[in-house]
């Protein structure tokens, strides 16, 4: 009872904030409708991602439930931890920690993300030294990077392939292959340790 009106009364305080979020929410569903861009998305993101606290897990909560193309109200994104792209897809019970970058993902149910992660957008966003041609790169192509359920992932981890089910990636791990269903990845670059399976 007490933990019911508690959370409550920190979504009655959290209001004011989120009425001064829905703007952008609302100019990023317009400008998802009517253009290719992000910039309103990307201003509320940024803005949103400086509400500290509980406060602001329900502001990024309210705000990412607008423009993205899936966000499940059980999911938290902490301080300072935004969202990128437009087309993230995050899932149940989802926990992403503090200063973290998600690009073009899909995070599925019950994920831990610790903190200063980055989920890339694949390894070619930024076109390749090989499109060079006359001093100019062409544009590079996102990549969907899907996380499994139940995943967790270390501290300060770079992800930028696709990670299996029921998986481990390490503190600091690079991630540049995908990774299997119920293995552990350490190292930069990452390694399988394929015996090494999670516990509950």
């Amino acid at each position: 009872m007490l933990k019911s009106i508690c959370k409550l009364m920190i979504f009655i305080l959290s209001l004011p904030l989120v009425v001064l979020i829905l703007p952008f929410g609302i100019l990023s569903v317009i400008e998802k409708n009517l253009t290719s861009y992000d910039f309103f998305f990307t201003i509320g993101a940024h803005v949103a991602a400086m509400v500290p606290g509980f406060l602001g897990d329900n502001v990024r909560r309210v705000y990412y439930m607008l423009p993205l193309d899936s966000f499940h109200p059980t999911a938290i994104v902490s301080y300072g931890s935004f969202l990128s792209k437009r087309g993230a897809r995050i899932h149940a019970n989802v926990g992403i920690g503090a200063y973290c970058i998600i690009g073009l993902a899909e995070i599925k149910k019950s994920v831990r993300i610790a903190s200063r992660v980055s989920i890339i957008s694949g390894l070619h966003q930024h076109g390749s030294s090989a499109n060079i041609t006359n001093g100019y790169a062409h544009a590079g192509v996102n990549k969907l990077v899907v996380i499994g359920e139940e995943t967790w992932i270390g501290e300060g981890a770079i992800i930028s392939a696709s990670v299996g089910n029921n998986c481990i990636v390490g503190v600091g791990a690079v991630v540049t292959n995908e990774i299997p269903d119920n293995n552990m990845a350490m190292g930069n670059p990452a390694r399988l340790l394929p015996t090494a399976q999670k516990t509950s």
